[in-house]
């Protein structure tokens, strides 16, 4: 396709000397794209909603990318971490997406290699802990991320609205 704007929220900036925070210039950025793109444009929005409270920043991105699908209707690259936004999938156009990773166990270590290899559908899982090993943070706190993580998913999992993605 060929299209008349490309549009992206990618990326964290601020402007801390103009009173603008980086979730400030986020949101600014989301809002300049709901106002400006139309049918024939581009947008690429990676990571929305990070700058404030998990449930509030699930909610923004939700809600921006439904005014994307159902209103603008353009062509959108929207990476995100909220795993939920796979429902999205029941918009029309709405199509979920993920790129492939592994995990290799071996002489008492865990490596994560991303295949880069992209397959329908939503990612199963995250692997925001095992790169936090991969970063070379200490065990200790690797462990009590891990098990922090674990606690929060059994929660969220036992709500009867809990999360409904496949396993």
């Amino acid at each position: 396709p060929i299209f008349n704007q490309i549009q992206c929220r990618v990326g964290a900036s601020d402007v801390q000397l103009r009173g603008i925070s980086t979730f400030m210039a986020e949101m600014s950025e989301a809002s300049a794209i709901l106002k400006t793109a139309d049918k024939n444009s581009l947008v690429v929005i990676d990571e929305l909603g990070r700058g404030t409270s998990t449930f509030e920043g699930f909610g923004l991105a939700w809600g921006i990318a439904k005014a994307i699908a159902d209103e603008l209707g353009c062509f959108c690259l929207f990476a995100t971490h909220f795993h939920e936004m796979g429902a999205l999938a029941e918009c029309p156009g709405v199509v979920n997406r993920h790129v492939t990773a592994a995990i290799e166990t071996g002489h008492g270590r865990r490596d994560l290699k991303f295949l880069y290899n992209l397959q329908d559908g939503c990612a199963d899982q995250s692997y925001g802990v095992h790169v936090a090993e991969m970063a070379g943070l200490p065990a200790a706190v690797i462990e009590q991320a891990r098990q922090k993580s674990q606690e929060l998913e059994a929660v969220e999992k036992s709500h009867p609205t809990g999360n409904k993605r496949k396993r």
